[in-house]
């Protein structure tokens, strides 16, 4: 009977060490399953980030988070307020964005796609090194969130739900704002636009108009009044091959002779960077007007004015490929130019992108 005594207090023994080493016995195993996320064809591979491999688990919770006005002080405020799917990502037709207690910002909300191969600088001035820490900027923002991020981590921490969803994702009970940042990265590099009709047709999967197809040509092609050569010149800043259609870099397009907005500046303090501004996509125009970092210009129609007949040739800091386009004057596109130019816009509008469930608001499924 002794014998039998101690085998069974053993066995007591072995399962009361079990239960006590697991975190907590509502919490499921820390099995998080790799996304195995590949660049669209003809996409350049993704810039890599080693220190944030995508997961199924991190990806929903990242969606969660990104739709929770929880990160918000009051309760009132999520990424996706002033990032409206339905509008790629941007703010709801607004010029500026406008965030807590309905207080208006001073820049127009810049849309969230193909975010893999952004290299360097987030925001419309660049201040943010990194998308994750972009990411945390508009918590403490006194207009957009007007949190903190230990703020809104007490209010994350305190939901069971949260507890469970960050162990599945990342192993830990309790967020930092390491995994904070880390989930909503995750889902926003899952925002991939790469469906417009140009796509297709790159695809040969349809065609596209001729007007199309002759827009494209001339928006790749350089005006050179030196040799009679017209041309949308819309590649230096656009870019010539690849499929962002932006180079992601910042420049100052001519928008103003004497800045309202210095810019890049504020992010590298070097004067040769005022009045610079990231170059945003061509991609899914037709759903983020109004345009520019101010959303000064409501239509293409009118952006196609501007670069055709009205950029400040003496702005500080004009990219000088501005100036080399129109060595003798401004281009001045024809009512021909234009209709081609936007033929070939609204071809890269992607539908599917804005319609796609696995963006959506999950709290609403």
């Amino acid at each position: 009977m002794k014998a039998k005594h101690y085998i069974i207090f053993a066995i007591a023994g072995v399962l009361i060490y079990l239960v006590s080493c697991r975190k907590d016995p509502n919490i499921v195993a820390y099995e998080p399953k790799v996304l195995n996320l590949s660049p669209p064809p003809f996409f350049a591979p993704f810039l890599p980030t080693a220190d944030n491999i995508l997961t199924e688990e991190g990806v929903e919770l990242g969606r969660m988070l990104f739709y929770d006005p929880i990160l918000s002080e009051d309760g009132t405020q999520s990424c996706a307020s002033c990032h409206n799917q339905k509008f790629a990502f941007t703010d709801n037709g607004k010029a500026v964005s406008v965030g807590i207690k309905g207080i208006a910002g001073t820049r127009n909300s810049m849309p969230l796609f193909n975010l893999n191969w952004h290299a360097r600088g987030f925001f419309w001035d660049g201040r943010a090194p990194t998308l994750q820490e972009q990411i945390l900027i508009p918590i403490e923002d006194p207009i957009e969130m007007a949190s903190t991020v230990e703020g809104a981590l007490e209010r994350i921490n305190a939901s069971q739900s949260y507890n469970t969803l960050f162990y599945k994702a990342f192993g830990v009970q309790k967020a930092t704002e390491k995994e904070l940042a880390k989930a909503i990265e995750q889902f926003m590099l899952t925002m991939i636009s790469s469906n417009s009709p140009y796509d297709q047709w790159r695809r040969g999967q349809r065609g596209l108009s001729q007007e199309a197809l002759d827009g494209l040509a001339f928006t790749q092609a350089e005006n050179d009044p030196s040799i009679g050569q017209r041309g949308g010149d819309c590649f230096h800043c656009h870019g010539q091959s690849g499929e962002l259609f932006s180079i992601n870099d910042f420049t100052n397009n001519g928008l103003d002779a004497v800045l309202t907005d210095q810019g890049y500046v504020i992010a590298t303090g070097l004067q040769r960077d005022a009045g610079k501004f990231k170059t945003p996509s061509l991609r899914n125009l037709a759903f983020t007007a109004p345009y520019m970092h101010d959303g000064r210009f409501n239509t293409l129609e009118e952006v196609l004015d501007h670069y055709g007949d009205h950029v400040a040739l003496n702005a500080p800091n004009i990219d000088p490929n501005m100036r080399h386009s129109r060595r003798l004057g401004q281009i001045q596109f024809t009512r021909q130019e234009k209709d081609i130019m936007l033929a070939f816009l609204n071809s890269l509008n992607d539908s599917a992108f804005v319609n796609n469930p696995a963006f959506s608001n999950p709290f609403n499924n």
